[in-house]
């Protein structure tokens, strides 16, 4: 593991939803990170696959979360998976298929080296996906995505490292504050700070947090799909 110094992560939120017969959103994630020491290990990172919404409950109750994991975390033990099912083992099976699963929906990438000084080594990495409407809630114009950060394999270390994360929703949502939350290592919540942008009709939420948070963003479309 290697400590953390800063991860700035800006997301931007296409609308594409009211163009595509409000099918999904797209997802523009970059990622800067400043570590003490150099990274190159390979990650799963969110792709164009999605979970479906059969196999959802099944990662969810294995821990899991469509977001990026070390490549060798993620699948380590899986490869075992066909003598844990023929030998009766549930709960192993289970697990591993939820892995495999989740890890179908990922693509593999490398942190790209920006430049090194001292001990500061400083990396970008950046993935595109798709979020889809909140149907299963009852919300078919409501999206929201999850984030952890920062990555699997670096150690956040208090007085030291901190975590950042801007979102950039669409032109014309509604922030449901209530549902928006970064939630910290011992499950308090985290205050966000949101902003209106007035000339473009976009809102911007942000959050910065010095341990290990996962973050949530959820918005609801108050444009309808466009029809020409």
């Amino acid at each position: 593991m290697t400590n953390l110094k800063l991860q700035d992560t800006v997301v931007l939120v296409n609308g594409d939803s009211r163009f595509n017969n409000n099918a999904y959103d797209t997802v523009i994630v970059r990622n800067t990170i400043i570590s003490e020491g150099p990274l190159a290990e390979e990650y799963f990172v969110p792709g164009d696959s999605t979970i479906s919404s059969e196999a959802l409950p099944l990662i969810q109750k294995a821990g899991l979360e469509h977001r990026p994991y070390l490549a060798s975390q993620l699948l380590a033990g899986t490869e075992d998976i066909r003598d844990e099912a023929l030998a009766g083992d549930v709960t192993s099976t289970e697990l591993d298929a939820a892995r495999l699963i989740l890890q179908s929906t990922l693509v593999k990438t490398t942190l790209t080296p920006v430049t090194s000084v001292g001990n500061s080594y400083v990396y970008n990495v950046n993935y595109t996906y798709k979020i889809y409407p909140l149907h299963r809630l009852g919300l078919p114009d409501a999206f929201e995505f999850l984030i952890r950060l920062p990555f699997d394999g670096l150690t956040m270390v208090g007085g030291v490292s901190k975590v950042q994360l801007t979102v950039v929703t669409p032109h014309n949502v509604t922030i449901d504050q209530n549902e928006t939350k970064g939630i910290d290592e011992n499950n308090a919540e985290i205050q966000e700070i949101v902003s209106q942008i007035s000339n473009t009709g976009r809102a911007v939420t942000s959050f910065e947090y010095h341990i290990d948070p996962l973050f949530k963003v959820r918005y609801t479309h108050n444009s309808p799909v466009f029809a020409g």
